[in-house]
């Protein structure tokens, strides 16, 4: 029997009556909701990069980009962190970069 992603990441609690749509076109950044929809949809999650910003206030927070397959295309999928999505991002090897 073949897994799928949600079962290799046992992310048992997601309700796939909660779909959500994200297109880079609309929104700079997605949901934890739109990814799990993603992967749902048997995009392969392949990597992490997680990247500082710094915002005008002087606080900074952490974006993590997700990049995902599905044959030839390729998604990268910016999040800003969550709790579960840096449990997600803990999950996977990811690249920590700094703010320049």
């Amino acid at each position: 029997m073949k897994m799928n992603s949600f079962e290799k990441l046992n992310f048992t609690v997601y309700e796939r009556l909660f779909h959500r749509y994200w297109s880079a076109a609309c929104q700079p950044y997605a949901t934890g909701d739109a990814l799990l929809t993603l992967i749902d949809q048997h995009w392969q999650l392949t990597s992490v990069s997680s990247e500082l910003h710094a915002m005008s206030s002087g606080r900074y927070t952490m974006v993590h980009t997700f990049t995902l397959v599905q044959a030839s295309a390729i998604l990268r999928v910016p999040i800003v962190e969550t709790p579960f999505i840096r449990k997600l991002a803990q999950t996977v090897a990811y690249r920590r970069t700094r703010v320049r």
